[in-house]
């Protein structure tokens, strides 16, 4: 997803259960479900939007319209924890 890239304080692993952060200027730990997860994933493949709204609706059983919600919702969360940061992607400047 472009205009968003993960901050060099943030580490992330991903697990048979889904995806966990820590901050490691905070020591706060992050266990993300799986739709947040998919969300986490994508973002860091550099994915459109478009695309992360298809895959959680054919994934989770949900409208378009519930599914575009889920990924700004989640979006704003990364963003007001400081898990992400506006700017280009990692890698990209």
């Amino acid at each position: 997803m472009a205009g968003f890239r993960i901050p060099k304080h943030i580490t992330w692993k991903n697990l048979k259960s889904g995806v966990v952060l820590l901050n490691l200027n905070s020591s706060d730990y992050f266990t993300l479900n799986e739709v947040a997860s998919l969300i986490w994933r994508d973002l860091v493949e550099g994915a459109p939007r478009e695309r992360t709204v298809e895959r959680i609706f054919d994934e989770y059983d949900c409208d378009e319209e519930q599914a575009r919600a889920d990924l700004e919702v989640q979006l704003g969360f990364f963003l007001e924890e400081g898990l992400l940061e506006s700017g280009p992607p990692n890698g990209e400047g």
